[in-house]
């Protein structure tokens, strides 16, 4: 069975990357600068932000459902993120040093599967979720902040 991680598409920013102090307040978003690394983890690069680099935080509808499981959450843009490049069946890095839930949902948007593990046995448990033919699609988020990290899909 074979995975993918996948990054949100930088597109999907670009107006709030380019936005204004003034715009940016308005759709509830804000630059913030990294004090610390790890800390700041790009949902664009899958990189942890490396300190004084600037970071976008701003709310996104990661599972737009019609289910009681919608949901969204604060992420983090860096300001010159690269789009990840992950091959198939690996964990990104900024996972591994990480406890991270991951979250199974079916094909009406409901969860179905559900853990915390340490990142670095995350391999295993996305492929144990996938054993499930039920789990259409895995969330991972970052266990203490809750914050959504990426999605998961079978490939």
């Amino acid at each position: 069975m074979n995975y993918k991680c996948t990054a949100l598409p930088i597109e999907q920013f670009d107006h709030a990357l380019n936005a204004s102090d003034a715009e940016l307040k308005e759709i509830g978003a804000c630059w913030l600068v990294a004090d610390e690394s790890p800390g700041f983890p790009c949902r664009v690069s899958l990189e942890d932000a490396r300190v004084d680099e600037r970071v976008l935080a701003i709310n996104f509808e990661h599972h737009n459902a019609k289910s009681p499981y919608r949901g969204s959450g604060p992420v983090f843009i860096r300001e010159l993120a690269e789009p990840a490049i992950i091959e198939k069946n690996t964990i990104p890095t900024l996972f591994l040093h990480r406890q991270i839930a991951l979250r199974g949902y079916d094909v009406d948007g409901m969860m179905i599967h559900a853990l915390i593990t340490p990142g670095i046995k995350l391999h295993d448990h996305i492929l144990t979720a996938f054993e499930n033919q039920s789990v259409s699609i895995i969330h991972l988020h970052y266990a203490i902040p809750g914050c959504y990290a990426c999605a998961v899909h079978r490939c």
